[in-house]
């Protein structure tokens, strides 16, 4: 009994002795010991897909990846951000319009307030390829159920935008510009007025 336990400590003892890499700084920094994870996961609603924010350590660029749900495996890249210069300082965030023809990508983030922030934002086109920056610095767009409408708040106003025509109109002026009420008030918006 006792050699057994001799035994199984020895051999747990030489698997660990051999299981060990050297660490050096290189591989530190350039991310060897990084955690896998997934940032941005967004499911799809029309197709059994889902899209994860990925960064190329190679291209030192940002890509929006397709995944199949059953396979686990890349279909396809939708946008890799040393395609376009525009977004040369990265994806922060992205979503959908219902029909998943379009993508809105947030870049140029500011943050006012625990969860509130401005970006710059840019309407890509899935089927074109187009990129247009359509908004600057503004707070919680959000797409119309029919996708032809942006909603926004920008200056303490609530706004939105006729997307073909690239027109602006506002809805409710903001008296105070508190972070709280600017929260409560695009909540209002996004709920009641456009969706």
């Amino acid at each position: 009994m006792n050699s057994n336990k001799i035994t199984f400590l020895f051999l747990l003892f030489f698997v660990c002795a051999l299981g060990q890499q050297k660490i050096t700084v290189d591989a530190i920094y350039n991310g060897e010991f990084r955690a896998k994870g997934m940032d941005e996961l967004q499911s799809l609603k029309n197709t059994n897909q889902y899209t994860v924010l990925n960064f190329d350590q190679q291209t030192r660029s940002l890509q929006i990846d397709l995944f199949d749900f059953a396979s686990l495996k890349k279909v396809s890249t939708l946008i890799d951000t040393k395609d376009y210069p525009k977004l040369s300082s990265g994806i922060d965030s992205y979503s959908f319009s219902s029909d998943e023809k379009s993508i809105l990508i947030a870049n140029n983030s500011n943050q006012i307030y625990r969860h509130s922030f401005t970006a710059d934002y840019f309407l890509y086109n899935l089927e074109s390829k187009e990129l247009t920056k359509i908004l600057e610095q503004v707070q919680e767009p959000t797409f119309s159920p029919d996708g032809k409408k942006i909603a926004y708040a920008k200056e303490n106003n609530l706004l939105f935008m006729i997307l073909p025509l690239k027109l602006a109109v506002r809805l409710l002026p903001m008296e105070e510009k508190t972070p709280l009420l600017t929260e409560l008030r695009i909540g209002f918006m996004k709920k009641n007025l456009l969706l």
